[in-house]
Parts: structure tokens; C-alpha cells; sequence
């Protein structure tokens, strides 16, 4: 999206991170639980005038707001680590763009700790 590129770069820089750290509590034994939540636009004071004065009519944008949690509190029910509210679930569902790609990071740690195998402290 040409509109808003410090947005995602933040956001795919968040969503590597939060990857990163499930890995590293996952490894270690520790109990924590990191969820991840990747939300449609929403109907917010985000997307109006006073804070994007190039919209018109802005305030409309996405899914109403009590929809937003009411899938959000469904989703975080189901215990997974990840998943998506409204136009993005698809992504999440195998075959999926997001399901694909968390498969080519699992392949691509452990590619990672066999390299480096003879390497780390256990």
C-alpha cells in the first residue's frame, strides 16, 4: 500500500518479532503465550478528516468497531497464536498466504539451528 509505507513497515517489523519471541519462549520452556491479532481496517477516528485530512467520508472505512471485537474476543477463544479479523482470515487458513509463509519460517529455523548446531550452548 503506497499510502502508508512507515505503517507497515512496523507492522510486518512487529509481526517478525512477535515470531521471534514465540520461538525463543517456546524453546526455553517458559510458559508465556504470545498472541498475535492481525486486524482489518476498523471504524475509528484513524481514518478521519482531522487525522487524514485527504479522506473524505473516512470515519466509514473498515468494520464497525463492536464487530471488530466480537471476532477478536472469538479468535482469541480458540487459543491459537495467530489469526486474523475479517478480510484477512483467509490468509491464515491452510493454503493461505500467511499459513504458507509461517511453514517457510518453520523450514527456514530449522535450516538455522542445524547450522549452527556444533555452535550453541544447550
Amino acid at each position: 500500500m503506497s499510502r502508508t509505507p512507515n505503517y507497515n513497515a512496523s507492522k510486518a517489523a512487529l509481526h517478525a518479532f512477535a515470531m521471534d519471541i514465540r520461538y525463543q519462549l517456546r524453546d526455553s520452556g517458559c510458559p508465556l503465550h504470545i498472541v498475535e491479532v492481525f486486524p482489518p481496517a476498523v471504524q475509528t477516528e484513524l481514518h478521519d478528516e482531522r487525522h487524514q485530512p485527504d479522506l473524505v467520508h473516512g470515519k466509514e472505512i473498515g468494520m464497525p468497531f463492536t464487530e471488530f471485537i466480537e471476532q477478536m474476543y472469538d479468535g482469541l477463544a480458540k487459543g491459537g497464536d495467530q489469526f486474523a479479523v475479517g478480510l484477512g482470515e483467509d490468509l491464515f487458513k491452510e493454503g493461505g498466504w500467511e499459513f504458507q509463509r509461517g511453514q517457510m519460517c518453520d523450514e527456514a529455523r530449522e535450516l538455522l539451528n542445524y547450522a549452527l548446531v556444533d555452535y550453541l550452548r544447550t
